[in-house]
């Protein structure tokens, strides 16, 4: 008894020791980017608290850019930092920045990550996970880009790296037991090397690769491994 008393009192003083975060005031976001609710794709707006920033919040703004034909999506961006109240104190803006087509946007997602890019310097990501669903074709796909502060602004230092795909053809000869996937899973790691003044980011990829073919009357799969990596340095504003 003494013993779950005392656990739950240690809980307790994690909650209590753990900041509280209250979500930004998007309509005030809004007001200020002189935008209507309907100019925005809210499905896919997204916020996340910044670590270590008092009191600022990620907050990512896809604006409906206006185009012609109905079966493709233009997004224009809006990444920005703000306070609670919705007040912004930090913004970056991209005209049509994403497209959803066959090639759906599904979600984006902020990486909070610490991503240390020197001693002074910590960026946060935007990742964009996009996606094909079909039996016969199957894709998926996830960028992320890399974003820092600097005074009221966002410097954008990785633009849409690829860090996961996923792609394949199945019964591409009338059979259900017959095609291929290949997956790739990437991760960033920071170097203690430095280019220009910022660490080196090291990519680590994972590919697998899947055959599966017809044996008799038995689905057979066959899978492969290797790894590969690349390294980003950081060059005329930007890794490349």
């Amino acid at each position: 008894m003494k013993k779950c008393f005392v656990r739950l009192l240690w809980l307790s003083l994690l909650c209590a020791a753990a900041p509280a975060f209250a979500d930004v005031n998007v309509d005030e976001v809004l007001r200020q980017l002189d935008l209507q609710g309907k100019e925005v794709e809210k499905s896919l707006l997204v916020q996340k608290p910044l670590p270590d920033s008092e009191g600022l919040s990620v907050v990512v703004v896809p604006v409906i850019h206006p185009q012609e034909e109905p079966e493709v999506e233009i997004y224009d961006a809006y990444i920005l930092l703000a306070k609670e109240d919705g007040r912004i104190t930090h913004k970056f803006y991209q005209a049509e920045a994403w497209v959803s087509d066959a090639i759906a946007l599904a979600r984006i997602s902020i990486d909070t990550a610490p991503y240390l890019l020197n001693a002074q310097t910590r960026a946060f990501g935007v990742r964009v996970h996009s996606e094909h669903i079909s039996q016969a074709i199957p894709f998926e796909g996830e960028t992320i880009s890399l974003f820092v502060p600097r005074r009221n602004t966002l410097q954008k230092v990785l633009n849409d790296y690829e860090i996961y795909s996923g792609h394949g053809e199945f019964g591409f000869n009338g059979g259900s037991c017959e095609g291929y996937h290949t997956e790739t899973k990437g991760g960033l790691v920071l170097s203690n090397q430095q280019t220009n003044g910022y660490n080196d980011i090291i990519v680590r990829k994972t590919i697998t690769d899947r055959v599966v073919t017809l044996r008799g009357e038995a689905c057979h799969e066959k899978e492969i491994k290797s790894k590969t990596s690349q390294r980003l340095r950081f060059v005329k504003g930007a890794y490349r």
